[in-house]
């Protein structure tokens, strides 16, 4: 365990609205190692993004809170910090996040500040946790901008983010991120709206940085090819839940939930003759969660006690957990 980074424990990160309460994030669980990339996917509602700003506390403050569970992080220097123990706003977080922990938010063109330079915003991440002069601040920008490949960097660290293409705008969010060469980097659809040829080149760039770094990575998307690219464990979320934890080589071999069976049916594939088959039905009401299993109203298996019980993370294997009676006799069969 001496490799483990992160340790998330029965997270629940609830909204309190005023129609009611969102579980958004309702038990969550997984470790995240150096060097590991870790995938998280799902459908778009199914508590992914919230999963991730909750590591970093950088909830909408005060209608959405954590409740419950634990996030602990592990420094370089041997301590352990439980993030939920610390204040969203306080002096320690801060020092965390963005420098030890930083994030390439989902969509660049709102994520960056419109009336700052591309590199007055990289460089303010560089000043604020190492200590160095503006100009070696600037000069790090310029190499950061370098490094992610676009190109004449001298010059685009003056402009701002209305000068730069889509994907040089996401370019540009990853060498903020990586400007403090953190130890963890979560990705949160780092790749949305973007062609495949630049998809791909930030792909790589991701990969080949991580790699570098010996970095943690944890990649949200909803896009099951770029899981299969990239990760080497996956957990697969539906309504705030973890339904499925696994290896990325058994989730297209062997998928064991409903709920994952029915994403990996439903993507197009090269070849395939037979009519694609979508999941039946739609995701719950947020405020009105089915009783027992989330995705019973969807789920072409489903039994009399998945509408009253919830199933737990069952352990199929040592590699594979779901949260499916399906394999609640399978696994007291064999043992």
């Amino acid at each position: 365990m001496s490799d483990v980074l992160l340790e998330v424990d029965n997270l629940k990160t609830y909204f309190f609205m005023d129609q009611g309460v969102i579980r958004a994030v309702d038990g969550v669980s997984f470790t995240l190692r150096e060097g590991e990339t870790l995938g998280i996917v799902g459908e778009s509602g199914c508590g992914k993004s919230v999963t991730a700003r909750s590591i970093l506390r950088l909830l909408p403050h005060p209608v959405a809170r954590i409740v419950e569970g634990r996030i602990t992080y592990h420094t370089g220097d041997g301590r352990s910090i439980d993030i939920t123990s610390l204040d969203h706003q306080g002096k320690r977080i801060r020092s965390i996040r963005g420098n030890e922990i930083a994030m390439i938010f989902q969509e660049p063109m709102t994520s960056l500040n419109p009336v700052y330079t591309i590199g007055e915003q990289i460089m303010e991440a560089i000043r604020l946790h190492q200590n160095v002069t503006r100009d070696e601040a600037r000069q790090r920008a310029i190499e950061m901008l370098r490094l992610v490949g676009i190109p004449e960097a001298e010059q685009r660290v003056d402009q701002y983010q209305h000068h730069f293409s889509g994907g040089m705008r996401q370019r540009a969010m990853i060498a903020m991120a990586l400007s403090c060469n953190p130890r963890i980097l979560i990705a949160d659809e780092p790749t949305t709206a973007l062609d495949v040829t630049i998809e791909a080149q930030i792909l790589d760039l991701i990969t080949e940085i991580q790699a570098k770094n010996r970095m943690a990575l944890i990649m949200i998307t909803h896009d099951l090819n770029v899981i299969g690219e990239m990760a080497d464990r996956v957990i697969v979320m539906y309504m705030g839940k973890v339904v499925e934890d696994t290896t990325v080589d058994r989730i297209f071999d062997a998928p064991k939930h409903p709920y994952t069976q029915g994403l990996l049916n439903s993507l197009p594939q090269i070849g395939r003759r037979q009519r694609l088959s979508p999941i039946t039905g739609s995701v719950p009401n947020p405020y009105l969660i089915p009783k027992g299993c989330s995705f019973a109203p969807r789920c072409p298996h489903v039994m009399d006690k998945c509408r009253t019980m919830e199933p737990p993370i069952i352990p199929i294997d040592e590699q594979t957990g779901a949260a499916c009676w399906l394999y609640e006799e399978a696994v007291e069969a064999a043992t």
